[in-house]
């Protein structure tokens, strides 16, 4: 077991690089309390460990270990981004995830499905590439979600049903999906990776619809205005111009109220 001797570096340092020393366990004791960026790529770690680490903490890499799962025990609360690529997770967890997270990284894993459940909602950036989803789930997505990344995945259709409103960029290059559906696709969309020419024509058509829908209800207000003035031009008693409609005059001439002169 090789553990991370802290007493190397300076008490005041703000960032270490930890990259490829062979550490098979994370941990934070005595580690300096100033620190926010900590770089443990390419190393033996098989599990997540928060205790004791710095509370100023906003980047950690982890990618290129042997992490199976994902634990944020006692996670700072700033911690922004985590970097978790190429290591042996199977399933996500996001459990006492930090409420600050907004970035993390998940590629090349072996992950099977999207779980959203208590992800943090400042989430704006997920990468989920190169692990064998077959299926994409927006359940519980954090609203704040701009860019989500599926290429080289196992997916054969696409599913925008409670896909969040500020999505922005999906990339879908490497997998099996033989026709796109756009259906439920939230407005913000900007880019759709490895079907770019198939958006253009879904917001190509898009645009004539919403062209026409706008042409269609003005002309349909304008109908309504015009059916409702000659409906109170021939049923109301008293119309704006202070005459009497034509079908309260006709009543008073049938009842000899008034003359066929005043009509």
């Amino acid at each position: 077991m090789v553990r991370i001797d802290w007493s190397e570096f300076p008490t005041d340092i703000t960032s270490v690089n930890l990259m490829n020393r062979g550490i098979t366990e994370m941990n934070w004791d005595n580690a300096p309390s100033n620190l926010t960026t900590v770089d443990l790529s390419n190393n033996s770690i098989t599990s997540m460990n928060w205790d004791y680490s710095p509370q100023q903490l906003t980047r950690v890499d982890l990618n290129i270990n042997q992490i199976t799962h994902v634990n944020w025990d006692n996670a700072p609360p700033n911690l922004t981004e985590v970097y978790l690529s190429h290591n042996q997770i199977t399933e996500m967890n996001w459990n006492h995830a930090p409420p600050n997270l907004t970035r993390i990284y998940l590629s090349d894993n072996s992950l099977t499905s999207m779980n959203w459940d208590n992800a943090p909602q400042q989430l704006t950036e997920v990468d989920f590439s190169c692990n064998s989803l077959t299926h994409v789930n927006w359940d519980n997505a954090p609203r704040n979600l701009t860019r989500v990344g599926l290429w080289y995945n196992g997916l054969t259709e696409m599913n925008w049903d409670s896909a969040p409103s500020q999505l922005t960029v999906v990339d879908l290059v490497y997998n099996g999906i033989t026709e796109m559906n756009w259906g439920n696709v939230p407005n913000t969309l900007e880019n759709v990776i490895g079907y770019e020419r198939e958006f253009e024509e879904y917001k190509a058509a898009r645009r004539i619809q919403r062209m026409y829908l706008r042409h269609y209800t003005r002309r349909k207000v304008a109908a309504t205005k015009i059916v409702n003035g000659c409906h109170a031009w021939v049923w109301k008693p008293k119309c704006k111009d202070g005459t009497i409609g034509i079908r309260p005059r006709l009543d008073t001439l049938e009842l000899g109220l008034i003359s066929c002169v005043e009509i």
